[in-house]
């Protein structure tokens, strides 16, 4: 009897043929024996017998199974070197026709949305975006565009929501991610949430208490930066000049050399950067990481209950953690302790 992989482990492999986690099990388990009959693939996989009939069935419309000769409740798969190869090989086509597509589809998208309202600068390539629906847009094409580095000054007022499915998607294709956050960062429902989880998936994130503009820059060669940080007008510049990305990257670094670090995956070294990291202090503790969020937001400034709301804490608890760590730096006063964060290598 052959052992049946988990669905969950097998989910992925063949999705990109449209395949659910299901029936990718039922395929497996058909793969697995010579001869396999409706029953015993819904006993193994627990499913069924009539909804694994159903599966069987749509398997063999996409021509990955067959029924044995004669026998209709025993299936046999066939090659998956021909019929998995036949079936990549139409996903390639599929794919190089859309892409012949992408630039019509691209021209409608700028017809519909009225680019009369982008005004053209000079040679250039800069333009001046003053709606919101554009300044998201154009927000995710720098995100997709990316192939080696996006840089972020996160703060508001925001044109989109908090969460960035595009920097997920570009942190795993590896694109380095670098963002700089302010208290306010994470007043929108969901943001530390959010924050957190692409930490997890390899974003570098730091906190700053303030920061002069709201900006992203994709390879170093494309940005998008506010004009306006205050009301509901926007103005944004999107531009390619070399000397005005060059100098707004030089901006960037600077601020993240000064940055308090956010997330553990801070640890990853640094692709295209002149900063090194902090030393901490040898007459000084090493931070753990479970205060590290703490020292991080009180130096962004937030508040302690701002600081309980992101950290899933009670205020208390914000104050008590935080008087703890004072002791251990001999600090009497919040100053103090700013002063000694700093000396101590935590900011």
């Amino acid at each position: 009897m052959p052992v049946l992989p988990d669905p969950a482990h097998v989910a992925g492999d063949l999705s990109v043929l449209g395949l659910s986690a299901v029936q990718q099990a039922v395929f497996t388990s058909v793969l697995g024996e010579h001869r396999a009959t409706v029953d015993h693939v819904a006993g193994h996989l627990r499913l069924d017998s009539a909804e694994v009939r159903s599966i069987l069935d749509g398997l063999q419309e996409a021509g990955l199974v067959t029924r044995a000769a004669n026998e209709a409740d025993i299936y046999l798969v066939l090659d998956p070197r021909e019929t998995l190869n036949a079936a990549a090989n139409q996903i390639t086509d599929a794919v190089a026709a859309l892409r012949v597509r992408i630039p019509g589809y691209g021209a409608r998208y700028d017809e519909i949305r009225n680019l009369a309202e982008v005004s053209p600068g000079p040679r250039d390539g800069s333009f001046i975006v003053v709606d919101t629906a554009e300044t998201a847009g154009w927000y995710a094409r720098l995100q997709q565009r990316a192939q080696q580095e996006f840089l972020v000054f996160d703060r508001p007022p925001y044109v989109s929501s908090p969460v960035e499915p595009l920097e997920g998607a570009s942190i795993r294709r590896g694109v380095q991610v670098r963002a700089i956050y302010v208290a306010e960062s994470f007043e929108r429902p969901g943001a530390w949430e959010e924050v957190l989880r692409l930490a997890d998936l390899g974003e570098l994130s730091r906190t700053t208490p303030s920061l002069p503009v709201k900006m992203a820059i994709a390879d170093r060669s494309s940005l998008l930066m506010s004009l306006t940080v205050r009301g509901p007008q926007v103005e944004v510049l999107l531009t390619r000049a070399p000397n005005v990305v060059t100098m707004m990257v030089e901006l960037f670094e600077r601020y993240w050399e000064r940055a308090t670090v956010l997330s553990a995956s801070e640890a990853a070294p640094v692709r295209n950067t002149r900063t090194t990291p902090r030393e901490t202090r040898p007459d000084f503790p090493v931070l753990n990481s479970r205060d590290q969020p703490l020292v991080a937001l009180i130096g962004s400034g937030a508040t302690d209950e701002s600081i309980a709301q992101h950290l899933g804490i009670s205020t208390r608890s914000v104050r008590r953690r935080t008087q703890a760590l004072m002791r251990i730096l001999g600090a009497e006063t919040r100053f103090q302790f700013g002063m000694l964060c700093t000396r101590a290598g935590w900011l």
